[in-house]
């Protein structure tokens, strides 16, 4: 008999369990689709990994005889070594003005089982017909239109040689492929090209010779960074650029960031839901217990005890939470299946399936069970102790004293009617106005967090590349030159001004701190590269001394005006004390900046530049020529088109990030209807007589909603007000959390998303007013009046 009930009340109150159960299921649908997606990457990365037998380091030198790399690697801990060749090249492509950068590595003639193998996606592996042949990534193949029996033209060291594309294929050492410096490209700017062992050495001057070297550690000690660093001082002699362990190789590192922030996602934003579907849900059971208090009172009177009325009411909750589970599930399938349709664009996997994680579907019910259940046993808890005589009489009319809104008469007196009415309601049901507060509050902490990441992300493109980098160009050449090399590049078609950087491959070391990084030389005055400190203001180059960013010094442990120990790759021999001179902010990378001048003398190359940074004529004829010339360089090693950096930047903006941000808002949407339909409907029902009396009064329906409209705008904007601090401290929380050694997002809310905010949260009030008009227009008038014995 009492599931029968339990039917019968789900089918009268369907529409507030349903309100519940909604923000249950896109909290759920949160928590299993970030959480499957986290999943299906992860394994996608590992089963990568292992099947191209993944590197636990690489050590990157300037030429080092093959043999000799080798033998240094008989080290505790490291189990095996491969020594190759990468060399930047440019790509002389048909039809192409620019020329474009590319990394050419060396793999074995025969296919083999070496470390960083690669997977084949068309095409076959070399053949021992020709020298120069070529495989091509997969990626650059696709969007440069080239496939099997294609020729490429390369232009290696200042030689241009033409390759044969035997086939295509994908690598787990460039899951994410940018250029350097870069950390988002345009598809098809920069290539990857694998080629025979043989063809490198001739090609380069590396005969038995290598500058590369990626290997795997014991089991041991994957966690153990000591083996890198005893190989690294080993190979000290010829030159160590970098020796970095995996979790710090780039491609590595931004597939783990990026999954590591999905799961951090999988359980903010659940919980912000869980909050708000608890209090909801306790509202309403409170609400129907004390409709149905007479019922339980005869329940009680013919033989039920209160421990099965208890359990009784918690079915409803429990049928609420399942329903919320099972729909969040299949969110969470849609979910996942759409951002990992979205990852495909950014990471090169050979599969990447959608599977399914029962357990995590089980974990995601088994919560939204919980959280309703939770929700609703203090609401069922305080309605069934009463003793089946006092159950079955009225309840005692609630205080109908004056609030303390009326203690200040001046402003009382000023309002109307139907304001003081509405006042009057919101303290008296104090318990369900502070739960609305809280739901628009969280409601609105989404769409400011939503809002923030664009925010926050345009922020760093504008500090970027509108502030920190102001060239068009920067050309990197293959070796050190003189700095007689810029007037060759000033009288490049279009060039209007041209500044020399120089730049040293080094390692700071500080007390039992080390990092591999590099000193940039720049000219005192840079115009075209301006270091900012955390007020945006522009911080000059000391004229001895380094500049740091400030997440390098709390790496190092070092702060303005201690001293520090810097060794360098080329030039002088041996640690070299450096003073900390100053600091700066830096967003993308961690880059140290120096007087470029000093700099040439303290490591022994005067006047010498590796890079140019050039101003170009934004005519596009123009620029067509200058990159024309550009191909006829024989000293350049890599050109970074700094426009098409920032249009990449901006094409994810306006891809993913925005797409992101509009899922949040959606989903913030589901918190603030879902919490107001729910109030709303629940004072509907409990006011019924009242709202029939108004309208034998005369009062139309639209007058009569008036007052449940300024209810839900009252909670709603205060609850909004109190949802902007919160969500910027979400959004720092975020921004921090997201942090890594290739770029820092600084937490950015512009004046206009926090009205953009507070516009979304009106609307939402507005539109889900239609439904409350709905409902009221829908009171059988007559009956509401009617009187009961």
């Amino acid at each position: 008999m009492l599931d029968r009930k339990l039917w019968r009340d789900f089918g009268r109150s369907w529409k507030t369990l349903m309100a519940v159960a909604s923000i249950i299921a896109f909290g759920i649908g949160c928590y299993t689709g970030m959480l499957g997606t986290s999943r299906n990457l992860e394994r996608a990365r590992d089963d990568y990994y292992v099947s191209t037998r993944f590197a636990d380091f690489w050590i990157d030198l300037k030429k080092a005889p093959e043999v000799d790399a080798l033998r240094c690697a008989d080290i505790p801990g490291i189990a095996e070594v491969r020594a190759l060749i990468r060399h930047e090249v440019i790509c002389d492509l048909d039809g192409v003005d620019e020329p474009v950068g590319g990394l050419m590595v060396s793999m074995p003639e025969d296919p083999q089982s070496v470390i960083n193998n690669i997977v084949m996606k068309s095409g076959s592996y070399f053949t021992p017909s020709r020298r120069n042949e070529v495989i091509v990534g997969e990626q650059f193949a696709t969007v440069r239109g080239l496939s099997v029996g294609d020729h490429i033209a390369v232009i290696m060291d200042g030689r241009r040689e033409e390759l044969v594309i035997v086939g295509t294929a994908i690598s787990a050492e460039f899951v994410y492929l940018t250029s350097p410096g870069s950390l988002v490209d345009e598809p098809g700017t920069y290539g990857l090209f694998f080629v025979k062992q043989g063809f490198a050495e001739d090609s380069f001057g590396f005969e038995a010779a290598c500058n590369s070297l990626v290997g795997i550690l014991t089991p041991d000690m994957r966690d153990n960074e000591a083996p890198i660093r005893e190989l690294a001082d080993r190979l000290s002699e010829y030159g160590v650029y970098t020796s970095i362990p995996r979790s710090r190789q780039f491609s590595n590192s931004m597939l783990t960031a990026e999954l590591e922030n999905v799961g951090q996602l999988a359980f903010t934003f659940p919980l912000l839901f869980m909050i708000v579907a608890g209090l909801v849900l306790n509202v309403l059971m409170t609400r129907l217990v004390s409709q149905q208090r007479s019922n339980i009172g005869t329940l009680k009177a013919i033989g039920y005890t209160t421990r099965q009325l208890f359990f009784h009411y918690l079915k409803l909750a429990l049928v609420t939470g399942i329903v919320g589970g099972v729909l969040g599930c299949m969110i969470g399938w849609i979910l996942s299946s759409t951002m990992l349709k979205g990852y495909v664009a950014y990471f090169s996997f050979p599969r990447l399936d959608n599977q399914i994680y029962w357990l995590d579907l089980f974990t995601g019910v088994t919560i939204s069970v919980v959280v309703c259940l939770l929700g609703a046993v203090r609401g069922v808890r305080a309605g069934i102790r009463l003793e089946p005589a006092d159950a079955m009489r009225p309840p005692s009319p609630s205080s109908g004293k004056p609030i303390f809104l009326e203690r200040w008469s001046g402003f009382w007196n000023r309002l109307d009617i139907q304001w003081q009415m509405v006042l009057r309601n919101l303290v008296r049901q104090r318990s369900r106005s502070i739960i609305s507060v809280i739901s628009s509050m969280l409601g609105a902490s989404i769409v400011v967090l939503a809002f923030g990441f664009v925010d926050s992300t345009y922020y760093l493109v504008s500090q970027q590349f509108e502030r920190t980098l102001l060239s068009d160009y920067h050309l990197t050449l293959n070796q050190s030159s003189d700095e007689v090399l810029l007037d060759e590049v000033a009288r490049l078609p279009g060039v209007t001004y041209v500044e020399p950087v120089f730049s040293a491959a080094c390692t700071f070391l500080h007390d039992n701190h080390r990092r591999e990084g590099g000193v940039t030389g720049i000219r005192p005055g840079s115009r075209l590269t301006v270091p900012l400190d955390d007020q945006d203001r522009p911080v000059a180059v000391p004229p001895s001394g380094l500049l740091m960013p400030e997440r390098l010094m709390e790496k190092l442990k070092v702060k303005v005006g201690d001293q520090l120990d810097v060794l360098p790759v080329r030039g002088s021999r041996g640690r070299i004390p450096m003073l900390v001179a100053g600091s700066y902010r830096s967003s993308l990378g961690l880059q140290v900046f120096a007087d470029q001048r000093w700099l040439n003398s303290v490591v022994g190359e005067n006047k010498s530049v590796t890079e140019a940074r050039v101003l170009v004529e934004p005519n596009e004829q123009i620029r067509r020529e200058f990159n024309r010339e550009l191909k006829r360089m024989p000293q350049l090693g890599a050109v970074t088109d700094i426009g098409k950096q920032k249009k990449a930047f901006m094409r994810q903006l306006n891809g993913s990030l925005q797409g992101m941000a509009t899922v949040m808002i959606f989903f913030a949407a589901v918190i603030f209807f879902g919490s107001i339909l729910n109030a709303t409907l629940i004072g509907i029902s409990e006011r019924k007589n009242e709202i029939a009396t108004f309208s034998a009064m005369g009062y139309f329906n639209h007058e009569i909603s008036k007052s449940f409209l300024r209810e839900n705008m009252l909670t709603t904007v205060l609850g909004t007000l109190l949802g902007l601090p919160f969500g910027y401290y979400l959004l720092i929380s975020m921004m921090k959390a997201f942090e890594q050694d290739s770029f820092s997002i600084t937490a950015s809310l512009s004046p206009y998303s926090l009205a953009y905010t507070m516009i979304l949260a009106i609307i939402f009030v507005l539109v889900a007013q239609f439904i409350v008009d709905k409902n009221i227009r829908q009171i059988d008038k007559v009956e509401s009046l009617s009187s009961r014995e």
